[in-house]
């Protein structure tokens, strides 16, 4: 039972590394250059992971919510682009 839970889990990681990250996608290009984007895509995943489990943390003392990785990783990408839309706004002084 263990060992299908951790099977699962590892499942599930993937799936989030492929759906919302598009780790598959790949178009040919220089070997450097993949590398390159490989480990760039890998650093991206591990800091939104970090970011993820804290938020689970603060969700679950909070709100005793338990929230699904894919979830939580889909929820993450749309906050990026909320994020990056107000960053891009100019700063305005009142």
């Amino acid at each position: 039972m263990n060992l299908y839970t951790i099977r699962w889990m590892i499942e599930i990681i993937f799936k989030v590394w492929k759906s919302v990250y598009r780790i598959d996608e790949m178009r040919p290009m220089n070997e450097y250059r993949f590398m390159c984007l490989l480990y760039g895509k890998l650093i991206w995943i591990l800091l939104h992971h970090k970011l993820f489990s804290w938020i689970k943390r603060h969700f679950w003392n909070t709100y005793h919510i338990d929230v699904s990785e894919l979830k939580g990783f889909k929820i993450l990408q749309e906050l990026k682009t909320t994020y990056k839309s107000a960053l891009e706004q100019p700063y305005e002084t009142v």
